[in-house]
């Protein structure tokens, strides 16, 4: 199978999951089917039995560390960007960032492990928002450029 006609399969299967209610109700359709959530420490499921919208609250948004989670303090935050093995071509503090123009984007997200014994919830969608990453690596991205890789404070 080609991309092409495995993005169709995956676009016919996502169409044909009974996601929404049509017709006049309209509305979502609940998950009445699911288990009690486990005590994590590590992580926060979305509790898919409180999710009224299409759009998953903040304080209802899985989270789920596989590492270590930082300390960061805002005054000490820098983000730099550059090619590997070359000086940075920018350092920029978290005042820098959010001067920079904001977009806003709806998308949802599903961890691998969604569904696994004990694991349900690593799922939802949101509006994010952000700087564009675009400007942050304009004159650094051309047509020679195959990935552009991240290196967080998390070491994961």
């Amino acid at each position: 199978m080609n991309r092409r006609r495995a993005i169709v399969a995956l676009a016919a299967s996502a169409a044909a999951y009974p996601f929404r209610v049509g017709g006049s109700q309209g509305g979502v359709l609940p998950w009445s089917d699911l288990d009690p959530l486990p005590p994590r420490t590590r992580a926060r499921y979305t509790d898919l039995t409180r999710i009224t919208g299409e759009i998953v609250p903040n304080e209802e948004f899985f989270v789920l560390h596989h590492g270590e989670v930082p300390d960061l303090e805002a005054p000490a935050f820098r983000l730099t960007v550059g090619r590997r093995g070359a000086p940075p071509v920018r350092t920029l503090g978290l005042d820098e960032l959010a001067g920079l123009p904001r977009r806003e984007s709806v998308a949802a997200f599903e961890c691998c492990g969604n569904g696994g014994v004990g694991m349900h919830g690593l799922v939802g969608a949101a509006r994010w928002g952000g700087v564009s990453l675009a400007p942050l690596v304009e004159g650094l991205v051309d047509w020679h450029s195959r990935e552009i890789v991240f290196f967080g404070a998390d070491h994961a």
